[in-house]
């Protein structure tokens, strides 16, 4: 196989690869641009089936990102990965708390990780805006606990830290998840 150099011809083969995982596949139009560039980023077809989207998720991130709202992240890893210019055409900012020097001086005198207490300083952003975490389970789990203490109101999460450490406790948040509905953070049991 001739190896390509082209940036565009590149992506472009890769999504015709992707598009052959869809055959026959039902999901919403939306929904299925979004597992297609999961697919793209990851090269993991399981995704088509183990991503679970709140019935409000498109439609609040959409609705976030055209408002010009804050995108919460855990780790610069996950921001970078972020097309900061196109969301910076609506006014969005990319805020990654992770390495703030009070969040690395006050997370081990409060023996908490530096991704949770990111989450925590970072909460009053959320409001109407998004939350990605890409990295840090413990980043997950604060956020789910400040919704569920009604300190934070995102209006979309997506999950999928990484890592074995903390897996089980995540285990049951399950996302793209998102709308104002808080009760529907739905846990399952392995």
């Amino acid at each position: 196989m001739a190896t390509l150099s082209d940036p565009k011809e590149i992506e472009a083969l890769s999504f015709r690869i992707v598009s052959k995982y869809f055959v026959g596949k039902k999901m919403p139009r939306l929904q299925k641009e979004v597992v297609k560039r999961v697919l793209h980023a990851t090269s993991d077809p399981d995704y088509i089936e183990d991503i679970i989207f709140h019935s409000k998720a498109i439609k609040n991130a959409l609705t976030a990102i055209k408002n010009g709202e804050n995108v919460i992240v855990d780790a610069s890893m996950v921001r970078a990965g972020i097309n900061k210019k196109s969301l910076s055409t609506f006014g969005c900012k990319i805020i990654c708390f992770l390495n703030r020097k009070d969040v690395v001086r006050q997370a081990p005198q409060l023996n908490i990780t530096r991704s949770a207490l990111a989450m925590r300083k970072a909460c009053k952003l959320m409001e109407r805006g998004i939350v990605a975490i890409g990295n840090a389970p413990t980043a997950l789990l604060e956020v789910c606990d400040l919704v569920s203490k009604g300190k934070a109101r995102p209006a979309l999460i997506i999950g999928l830290p990484v890592g074995f450490v903390g897996a089980k406790e995540n285990s049951g948040i399950r996302v793209v998840w998102g709308a104002r509905e808080w009760s529907s953070l739905h846990r399952w049991r392995t």
